[in-house]
């Protein structure tokens, strides 16, 4: 059984591509100077809350590294909503972002993708952390997991458990198939996969992720359970 479900965001995530400093798409969103949104975005404040970040995935997930954490450039980021200032003021006042960047630590370099936003007491949130390859846009992923939150998971979980589905609490990793490792641009009309593996209910799930951005705007997915034993030991 599969889960088949659909969201009107379509955002094109491009990858490797931005320099430090520099915004990636949807620059005919910039209402503000634009050297005001690139100095914000890579400002030092945003890289030592993106590293903190971090520190708390890997704690909550158990991996906690106690040597030093480094945010590796290029930083990448795409606008969603735009950013808007005050009076030349150095805080956005509104606003919505996603963030593609690497941390090294412990001798290890990971991906990651995050989505930033201004909540009303003008404070920046950041929504839970996606580790991996992810081509999916910042409001995709975060339709995903919604959705791996509802309990239309359940009759999927129960075809693999006897136990009662639980929810999610973490996604442990992501990668890619289906497209070339060169490819940093999905292309409306072309479907792809992505692979997901999450903690849940005690122990670790694979979740595949079938993606179909439309030719007019919006992108379906399908959401399935990968069986443990179909999975080769590389997507641990």
């Amino acid at each position: 059984m599969r889960l088949f479900l659909k969201t009107m965001f379509f955002s094109v995530w491009m990858l490797g591509t931005a320099q430090a400093g520099e915004v990636v798409r949807n620059e005919d969103l910039l209402n503000t100077p634009k050297h005001w949104v690139k100095s914000y975005l890579a400002s030092t404040t945003i890289g030592e809350m993106l590293v903190d970040h971090v520190k708390q995935f890997d704690k909550d997930v158990g991996g906690e590294c106690k040597g030093a954490y480094e945010l590796v450039m290029p930083l990448g980021y795409m606008i969603e909503e735009p950013l808007e200032f005050e009076d030349r003021k150095s805080l956005p006042v509104k606003g919505s972002w996603g963030y593609d960047f690497k941390v090294s630590r412990c001798d290890k370099a990971l991906d990651f993708h995050s989505y930033a936003f201004v909540l009303k007491d003008g404070n920046i949130g950041l929504m839970p952390l996606l580790p991996g390859q992810s081509k999916s846009g910042p409001k995709l992923i975060f339709d995903i997991l919604e959705h791996l939150k509802s309990t239309a998971m359940e009759s999927l979980y129960g075809e693999i458990s006897d136990k009662k589905w639980c929810g999610w609490s973490q996604v442990l990793k992501t990668e890619v198939m289906g497209l070339k490792s060169s490819q940093k641009e999905i292309v409306p009309g072309e479907a792809w996969t992505e692979r997901w593996a999450i903690w849940s209910c005690d122990e670790v799930l694979k979740i595949s992720v079938r993606l179909f951005p439309s030719l007019h705007g919006g992108t379906a997915f399908e959401l399935s359970l990968i069986p443990k034993d179909a999975l080769n030991s590389s997507f641990e």
